[in-house]
């Protein structure tokens, strides 16, 4: 549906709709990437099935900027057509402008078929995330970083049910809890300190060792891509309002607080006794 509507929009695009009345202010774009980002992060979900590609060392890292680059595209051309069609009504339509278009294009049925397809794409995503998300609390249990139980692995099917039915729990109750805004926008925050975290490590990595495993991948543009990165993403961080700063923070010292019980709690190996002969 997205490719139909770039196809046959873009002829209906009026040129007059495409012009920028005025720059939006700094706060303003940057409370609208925050936002935005949430729509472009994910790629880092197949890096938990990294065990069941071949040669992921490469695979991984080019799929990423493969997909990136199209799906950049893609977006670009939606909001060219979208832009185009609907030029200052868009307003009107902000929760559903896609549909909008859909319906105008082709009448009633393309704003219900572009809404089936966006349900059955949210419900694919979703589906996507509960079965490669939990695997992380499922390794974390097993380095001892999380409840022990988490590491549980079905008998039958083998796979981590705990770590699925914990992660599955907790989607539901942050569904329920808030809106779509607020939630990718907590999201976002969340994803970008991971992201931090990855491209400090990163940096750190360069520091000891430059040079990369065989058959590794290293990050182009020499230390310019990790510097645009961190400033990056600390500009993102500073667009958080104080309810988003104060959910995250809580969220962070929730998982601090039982990553420490757990190591508290861990028994202590003991040392094998000594067969004396």
């Amino acid at each position: 549906p997205l490719i139909g509507i770039i196809v046959l929009g873009i002829r209906l695009i009026h040129p007059d709709y495409l012009h920028w009345q005025g720059l939006p202010s700094l706060e303003t774009f940057s409370d609208t990437t925050l936002i935005l980002f949430f729509a472009f992060s994910g790629f880092e979900t197949s890096l938990g099935a990294s065990g069941e590609i071949k040669n992921p060392n490469q695979t991984i890292p080019r799929s990423i900027f493969i997909a990136g680059a199209v799906i950049l595209v893609i977006y670009l051309l939606l909001q060219t057509v979208v832009q185009g069609m609907l030029g200052p009504d868009i307003v009107l339509y902000k929760d559903a402008p896609l549909a909008a278009v859909a319906k105008h294009i082709i009448g009633p049925a393309g704003a219900v078929i572009l809404l089936a397809c966006a349900a059955l794409s949210c419900f694919g995503s979703v589906t996507l995330d509960i079965l490669c998300t939990p695997r992380a609390l499922f390794a974390g249990a097993n380095d001892g970083m999380f409840p022990s139980i988490l590491g549980k692995v079905h008998p039958r099917f083998a796979t981590p049910y705990v770590s699925v039915s914990v992660y599955g729990v907790l989607i539901l109750i942050f569904s329920i809890a808030g809106g779509f805004q607020s939630l990718a926008i907590l999201a976002s925050a969340c994803i970008l300190l991971i992201y931090l975290a990855v491209v400090l490590a990163m940096v750190r990595f360069r520091f000891n060792n430059g040079t990369v495993t065989l058959g590794g991948f290293k990050a182009p543009g020499g230390w310019v891509t990790p510097i645009v990165a961190i400033i990056t993403i600390l500009w993102l961080l500073t667009s958080l309002g104080t309810r988003e700063i104060f959910s995250t923070l809580l969220f962070i010292v929730l998982v601090i607080l039982i990553y420490f019980v757990t190591m508290r709690l861990k028994p202590t190996a003991r040392p094998a006794p000594i067969k004396v002969e």
